[in-house]
């Protein structure tokens, strides 16, 4: 069988952005002082910026963020597991949306100014200068990176302790990453229940009045495409080869998502289907760890 330190890599990214508020220590004693509590118990921030300034370059990190923790299987804090057959894409789309990151960072450094007036209009008499970092310090904090690591491996331990002393770190080690890949395999289930519970939800939602036709309340696409990228990405995230999980892959695939959103929401009867399908799963799945079931049935 093969290693899975030949089958994925760590990857770990990392989003910067300036600080967009910030606590005022004399307002914050002036408060206190004003309903007679404690300093320690209160604090009062304000923003920096104004909601408009700030909402492109926010939604930009965010994009980032998103794609890392969708396209990886987490590992410890800020770092994620990446099957290498995703890199080529992972790497592409990651670069498309780091430019459209600098992009944005290049435009609030522009409007800094423009931005800074307009909260010192905002602000009256809570703004200080002295909260705002010069434009150089200023760009110093938009960034973002990139790194890849290497899966650590028992036998990468090489440090002399003495037989047994190595061999006890080496147990920990196989131990920790036995523990972390149940961790990443348990967060794909996760992902499973999530989505069929949000299109079960969707779905059932779904009211048209019987007299007149009209809907009443209706569903987006994004009900079925959101279980459709699920799929697909199951078949690239699964780096231990679970065969519950690929049988749930195949399963959301040929019984859940065969229909688009336009057939589901044009038959009674095939939305009727996909419920009770989406129900039997989440069923099948309130037990299935430390349980043996047939997600395939």
């Amino acid at each position: 069988m093969t290693s899975i330190s030949e089958k994925a890599m760590l990857v770990r990214i990392s989003v910067h952005l300036p600080q967009k508020a910030k606590r005022d220590k004399e307002v914050t004693a002036q408060t206190a002082r004003d309903h007679g509590a404690e300093v320690e118990m209160a604090s009062f921030n304000k923003k920096l910026y104004a909601k408009h300034s700030w909402a492109k370059l926010q939604a930009a990190a965010t994009a980032l963020r998103s794609h890392f923790e969708t396209n990886t299987l987490p590992w410890f804090k800020g770092v994620g597991l990446l099957p290498s057959t995703m890199y080529f894409d992972f790497i592409a789309e990651h670069g498309t949306l780091k430019r459209a990151f600098d992009d944005a960072g290049q435009e609030f450094l522009e409007d800094y100014e423009t931005n800074k007036l307009d909260a010192q209009r905002r602000l009256n008499g809570l703004f200080q200068e002295r909260d705002y970092p010069t434009r150089g310090r200023l760009a110093s904090r938009i960034s973002t990176e990139i790194e890849f690591l290497p899966m650590p491996e028992e036998s990468d331990f090489r440090v002399n302790l003495g037989a047994e002393e190595e061999e006890r770190i080496r147990a920990i080690i196989r131990q920790q990453a036995d523990d972390k890949i149940a961790a990443a395999t348990a967060d794909l289930w996760h992902r499973v229940h999530e989505a069929v519970s949000d299109m079960l939800e969707r779905i059932e939602r779904y009211q048209v009045d019987p007299a007149t036709g009209k809907t009443l309340a209706t569903f987006r696409d994004s009900a079925v495409n959101n279980i459709r990228e699920l799929v697909t990405l199951l078949g690239k995230l699964n780096v231990t080869e679970d065969p519950d999980l690929e049988a749930m892959r195949r399963r959301l695939r040929d019984k859940v998502c065969q229909h688009d959103a336009d057939a589901l929401r044009d038959d009674e009867r095939l939305r009727a289907n996909a419920a009770t399908e989406c129900k039997d799963i989440l069923a099948a799945m309130s037990g299935y760890i430390g349980a043996d079931i047939d997600l395939a049935a």
